[in-house]
């Protein structure tokens, strides 16, 4: 997992050279220039395409390419008036894929606490890449609170009703999840099928 990065440290560590007069050549961005971008700093670096995609995708770092000099410019648009010692950037979220089943495992036990006993198999695909089952009855609460996790990182996801496991003490649940409403469309068929679940929601 990433760490935080030191801002100052960051610049200490690569070979880069202050060069603002660059702004003046054809630049290719590497990311959709917002409104009013304007960075205030620009520095040459010796970065390759690996690293540019690690520190845009890691800390959101911006860069543009340079073809007349064929290199990377770091955009710096981080920090203007203070040190750079001072400043501190944090990864950004993980967006997990679909195929990330063990992401999804843990989130699952984060939002419950640890306060269930998951088996390894608890969440599996339905269709690869598209969209996957959590079939383990956990309470309605945990599974409200996995589904709204879900949908933070732009999933969509159901719950259904465990009519078996259930009882007055409370409900419990199962959940669908996958990338698009439409994807979740045979998955819910076949739990339904079952005739041991109904929808919650």
């Amino acid at each position: 997992m990433a760490k935080e990065l030191n801002y100052g440290q960051f610049m200490k560590d690569h070979d880069m050279v202050l060069c603002n007069n660059v702004a003046s050549f054809p630049l290719e961005y590497e990311f959709e220039v917002p409104k009013n971008f304007e960075p205030y700093q620009y520095f040459l670096t010796n970065f390759s395409e690996n690293d540019v995609e690690y520190y845009k995708e890691t800390y959101g770092l911006k860069f543009a390419y340079c073809e007349e000099l064929d290199l990377y410019v770091f955009l710096n648009d981080v920090c203007f008036g203070m040190s750079f010692e001072d400043v501190v950037l944090k990864p950004l979220p993980t967006i997990p894929t679909m195929e990330d089943l063990d992401y999804f495992r843990d989130l699952l036990l984060e939002v419950t606490g640890g306060m269930v006993g998951l088996t390894t198999g608890c969440i599996e695909y339905y269709e690869l890449d598209k969209s996957a089952i959590m079939d383990e009855p956990i309470l309605l609460e945990f599974a409200e609170k996995f589904v709204e996790e879900l949908h933070k990182i732009g999933f969509e996801a159901t719950i259904l009703k465990d009519k078996h496991s259930s009882n007055r003490l409370g409900a419990y649940c199962a959940v669908v999840f996958g990338k698009s409403e439409a994807d979740l469309v045979e998955p819910l068929d076949y739990m339904l099928s079952k005739g041991c679940y109904e929808l919650m929601q």
